[in-house]
């Protein structure tokens, strides 16, 4: 999918890179609003996004109209944008959901992500589908737990 608007491939800023590290910063302590409102801002930002996205090449018109209303949502904050991009890239690959979580990450790109951040992103997106999908009682290599209640 490649973004008319910023002229830039999905696929330049989808993959993570050697040496980077895997966890977004947090942030607090930079003058940035508390987590919270980040938190709400991205579930919102999400929202719009996947309500917009129809898993398909956007046209011209609904690109416009998702950026509109993204931008307006964001404030300038291009690193929640790449979050909502990474997370939703990253959670949703190999998934039926894959077409609509790219639209969704592209108009994400095109209102102003941050593309430095994305590939993090997309790596706990990655990290949190594997987890989300692991049966319950299993460690991260599928392994039985010891954990769990006695006899």
């Amino acid at each position: 999918m490649t973004s008319q608007l910023i002229g830039l491939k999905y696929e330049d800023v989808t993959g993570t890179e050697a040496g980077r590290p895997c966890e977004p910063e947090p942030a607090v302590g930079r003058g940035r609003p508390a987590p919270e409102l980040d938190e709400l801002t991205v579930a919102r930002l999400t929202g719009v996004a996947r309500q917009h996205a129809a898993g398909r090449e956007p046209t011209d018109a609904e690109t416009a109209a998702a950026v509109t209303e993204l931008t307006e949502i964001a404030g300038g904050r291009g690193d929640l944008l790449a979050e909502v991009a990474g997370l939703l890239t990253g959670f949703y690959r190999h998934t039926a959901e894959q077409a609509r979580a790219e639209a969704a990450a592209h108009y994400c790109i095109a209102s102003g992500a941050d593309l430095g951040l994305i590939p993090q992103w997309i790596e706990l997106g990655r990290r949190r589908a594997a987890a989300a999908r692991r049966p319950s009682g299993t460690d991260p290599d599928g392994r039985e737990d010891d954990q769990g209640p006695s006899s």
